[in-house]
């Protein structure tokens, strides 16, 4: 159940919406928030691979929660960092490749190749998430 904080939140991010809010809406927005965190502080690969982990368990509303998160999450960098307003953005793992991934990293002068083999902790600790 989400706090008062979170509520306040999802609540203002929904003002826009004609409709009333349900707690239904207000859990799924919970999520596709908790995925949008996700996205910020683990980047989109492991994203994406839990993506494919919950298509293969046949678990499509997570599904649709990481997909709107990705689709949210790439707006607001298009808002933020105009020369990629006309690029593709991946949606699903097997767009993004090992090679961007610790691309992505090696570039920061950070290790790629660290980032890479911790993925699959990078999964558990989104699932983990509130």
């Amino acid at each position: 159940m989400p706090n008062f904080t979170e509520i306040l939140h999802i609540i203002d991010s929904l003002k826009n919406e004609s409709k009333v809010i349900s707690l239904a809406d207000l859990e799924k927005e919970r999520k596709i928030q908790k995925y949008i965190r996700g996205l910020r502080q683990f980047g989109p690969y492991p994203t994406l691979v839990l993506l494919k982990e919950y298509e293969d368990d046949e678990n499509y509303m997570e599904c649709s929660y990481i997909f709107q998160a990705v689709n949210r999450q790439f707006e607001r960098l298009k808002i933020q960092i105009p020369s990629i307003k006309d690029k593709p953005f991946p949606t699903h793992i097997d767009q993004f490749t090992d090679k961007m991934y610790k691309n992505m990293f090696d570039a920061f002068g950070l290790t790629g190749e660290t980032a890479k083999k911790n993925t699959q902790a990078y999964v558990e600790a989104i699932k983990k998430m509130k």
